[in-house]
């Protein structure tokens, strides 16, 4: 290819899933520099290579198949060892995934969302499958001098997730709260003794005490299925918690306005039923008089079916 297939070199982990894909792919960029590495991302919010990080400005969750491979490029150049691809549905139905060598996928949940753009739930869902697909296909690596297993990294609390068990993959690891039940074969990472601390949640991990700054159950199980690919990577649990610990909050994402105002004021991207119901959940839980809500739904004539939903 163009840019000399840049993934071939580095080990790629690929997200999707309806909802968490961005923030899950940061904290996974993030908990990954524990190995000493240098390590990038794309997503929805923001774009990281190495040290350096700055919002995207592309308008699209996924880059082109170009632009990726580009960006894929850049990241070798600056010395990048693990790379997070957060990797949309129209996307891979577009083929952007293609040329992409991944080494680890991420399931994170899902729910109704880009009906009409597939046609349906069942092709909705099995566009996200095809990903698992490819990455079972795909050549194994050998970096430094080790073979790479190609590793399934799916959420034991979402009722697809066992849909994701695809033949031809070295490993499935789950990972859930205290009360998940894998679906099959497998190893899976725990979250126990959940608890809120106003802004953020705390939690443990194989006897480890675990923070993520950001509100919610659903950042709990981001947070986890971040620590969970670190494990499987063979990155010490308790440094990856540490790098996770250390983020303060991601673009867009439960985002706190603190300044200019006499309240709070929150920003968040809920596009959809689900994530707008743990949005709410979260707020719900933080000191407040009243909640105002000011959103809206896609533009450009998409997914018009949920906005009464949204409404309601």
């Amino acid at each position: 290819m163009w840019y000399g297939n840049p993934s071939e070199q580095m080990v790629v982990i690929g997200v999707t899933g309806t909802n968490g894909k961005t923030t899950t792919s940061y904290l996974i960029a993030k908990a990954l520099e524990a190995s000493g590495e240098k390590t990038g991302c794309t997503t929805t919010a923001l774009f990281k290579v190495a040290n350096e990080e700055w919002l995207n400005d592309r308008k699209m969750t996924m880059l082109g198949r170009f632009a990726l491979q580009k960006m894929l490029r850049r990241m070798l150049d600056e010395g990048c060892r693990y790379v997070a691809v957060e990797t949309s549905s129209q996307g891979i139905v577009q083929h952007r995934h293609r040329g992409i060598n991944y080494d680890v996928c991420v399931f994170t949940n899902l729910t109704p969302e880009h009906i009409e753009a597939h046609g349906g739930f069942e092709n909705y869902k099995q566009a996200k499958i095809e990903l698992f697909r490819h990455l079972a296909a795909s050549r194994r690596k050998t970096i430094e001098g080790k073979r790479l297993d190609k590793i399934a990294v799916l959420n034991a609390m979402d009722p697809s997730a066992k849909d994701f068990v695809v033949t031809g993959l070295e490993r499935i690891v789950w990972y859930g709260l205290e009360d998940a039940t894998v679906p099959g074969a497998g190893e899976i990472l725990r979250a126990t003794n959940v608890r809120e601390q106003g802004w953020s949640m705390a939690f443990d991990v194989e006897g480890v005490d675990c923070l993520v700054q950001l509100p919610g159950r659903v950042n709990v199980e981001n947070a986890l299925a971040a620590l969970t690919v670190s494990k499987a990577l063979n990155v010490p649990l308790s440094d990856a918690v540490t790098k996770v610990a250390a983020v303060g909050g991601l673009p867009g994402r439960f985002e706190r306005i603190v300044e200019g105002q006499p309240f709070e004021v929150i920003v968040d991207y809920a596009p959809e039923p689900a994530s707008l119901s743990a949005l709410y959940q979260a707020a719900e839980k933080l000191p407040h008089q009243r909640l105002i809500h000011v959103f809206g739904s896609c533009g450009g004539g998409r997914d018009v079916a949920r906005r009464p939903i949204l409404g309601r």
